[in-house]
């Protein structure tokens, strides 16, 4: 099974690697750093909704994703609300990041005096949503890569590349707490270090850092988390306490 799994990570290096250009998928923060609860006065889910209508595959970071969301590669961007400070105004702002935690595009500030709290931050969101389109997005000169002169025509060859590979330890415990559809590890501070989303393998989980996005792997009593890193593919140990 690991060296199975070896193979469909290098598969998807390879896949994603071609398409690294193709901005497909929205993941939308299940929590704004002001809101009390995911999704508190539905703003998670709109903002949802919004990304959706202008074109892309719209997710929460809560919710199960593709696998092809959460490969190393710039197919996807990351979107969070803030909110500024106001006396009597509310007022938030919508903040795009890529896959290498750049901010390609902040919107426009959305307002509203209401005094009901629901109504005014629904009201101020979808303000500050109507100033992004898919296309700022997607043509961000920080989302996509820098062009390339075209290669010569490879030899066709049925030699496979051998894959270096790293192996770091987690030698911090990280404490699992659970979220929908898997797992989240924290640490002392305490800081999420890692989100880890079941699969229909067992012990087999698709996961994230936030910056690198692979799978954590269960051998025997140790877990790993294994993604690439350009074309070195990372074998992370990890030390979790359920």
């Amino acid at each position: 099974m690991k060296k199975l799994i070896v193979l469909v990570l290098a598969l998807f290096a390879v896949s994603v690697s071609a398409q690294s250009d193709e901005i497909r998928f929205a993941v939308i923060s299940s929590k704004f750093d002001f809101q009390r609860d995911p999704d508190q006065y539905g703003l998670n889910t709109l903002t949802k909704a919004y990304f959706s209508k202008i074109g892309f595959e719209s997710y929460l970071d809560n919710e199960t994703m593709p696998i092809e969301a959460s490969t190393q590669g710039c197919n996807r961007i990351f979107v969070n609300v803030n909110k500024d400070s106001g006396l009597l105004t509310t007022k938030v702002v919508v903040e795009v990041k890529d896959c290498r935690n750049n901010i390609i595009f902040t919107s426009k500030e959305g307002r509203s005096k209401v005094k009901d709290y629901k109504t005014a931050y629904n009201e101020a969101l979808r303000e500050a949503l109507q100033s992004i389109d898919r296309p700022a997005l997607v043509n961000s000169p920080k989302v996509t890569s820098s062009p390339k002169a075209p290669a010569a025509p490879a030899a066709p060859s049925t030699q496979i590349k051998e894959i270096q590979v790293s192996k770091p330890v987690q030698s911090e415990i990280l404490h699992a707490q659970a979220i929908p559809n898997g797992f989240q590890l924290v640490d002392t501070t305490p800081k999420i270090v890692l989100k880890m989303y079941k699969t229909s393998e067992l012990d087999l989980y698709i996961a994230t850092d936030g910056v690198s996005n692979g799978v954590v792997i269960k051998d025997g009593p140790v877990y790993h988390f294994e993604y690439y890193n350009g074309e070195e593919l990372v074998q992370k140990q990890l030390n979790i306490k359920f």
